[in-house]
Formats: structure tokens, C-alpha cells, sequence
């Protein structure tokens, strides 16, 4: 089972957060960000992603081993960021919007999550 944080709005309705690692940030990064509508920061590891291509073309024209370092110390984390982190924020995203939190469970999916936090709560907001 995975815990989840669900989320409601009155204009929009549940959102369910996973809580800790995101596999799907780990392997799409930009696009999970934008999928899920983090445009602030889609734009922001685009724009690193980018400057760290540009400086690694210019590394390999000056063979430049500390710089080379640095290029793939800055990739990895603009890779393992938004896995880390990518939840927190989207948390934070969803709570800028005006939704508000209702629980925090476990369950084996989203959607499984949102049913049941219906069904405990008959739609009503407790928090």
C-alpha cells in the first residue's frame, strides 16, 4: 500500500498526493511536471537541463575534467530532484490553489484513495 495526502477544492474536487519517491518524476522529469501542471517548475529544470547542455558542449571542446564533474553532478540532480521532491511540490502547488487538505491514508491507488476518503467523509471538508 502507498499513503497518499487527498486534497479538495470546491470548483475542482479530490486530489490525491502520493507521499515519498516519485518513480514517474525519475524517468519523465520535465514532462511529469508539466503533466501535472508544476509549469514554474517545468520551466525552471527545463532551463537548467538546458544551460547544463550548453556548458557540456563547450566542455568537450576543452576537455576540461572539473568542469566535466560539475556538468554531471548538476545533471544527476536535475534528474533526482523532481523524484525526491516532486510530491512536495506538487503538494504545495495544489494548497496555492485553495485545496485543502481532508486526510492522509493508505491505499493501493489514487483513485482508490479519493473513493475512500469519499466514503469515510461523505464529501465533507474536516481540516
Amino acid at each position: 500500500m502507498k499513503r497518499f495526502r487527498v486534497y479538495y477544492h470546491p470548483a475542482h474536487g479530490h486530489e490525491a498526493v502520493k507521499q515519498g519517491f516519485s518513480w514517474p518524476a525519475l524517468f519523465f522529469g520535465v514532462f511529469w511536471a508539466l503533466f501535472k501542471r508544476l509549469w514554474n517548475v517545468a520551466a525552471i529544470l527545463f532551463a537548467i537541463q538546458l544551460i547544463l547542455h550548453m556548458l557540456d558542449l563547450q566542455v568537450q571542446h576543452s576537455s576540461s575534467l572539473p568542469m566535466a564533474l560539475l556538468i554531471l553532478a548538476g545533471s544527476l540532480t536535475v534528474w533526482l530532484l523532481p523524484a525526491f521532491k516532486g510530491n512536495c511540490w506538487r503538494e504545495k502547488a495544489l494548497q496555492r490553489k485553495g485545496y485543502k487538505l481532508l486526510s492522509e491514508l493508505d491505499a493501493p491507488s489514487a483513485r482508490e484513495a479519493i473513493m475512500r476518503c469519499d466514503q469515510d467523509y461523505h464529501g465533507q471538508m474536516l481540516v
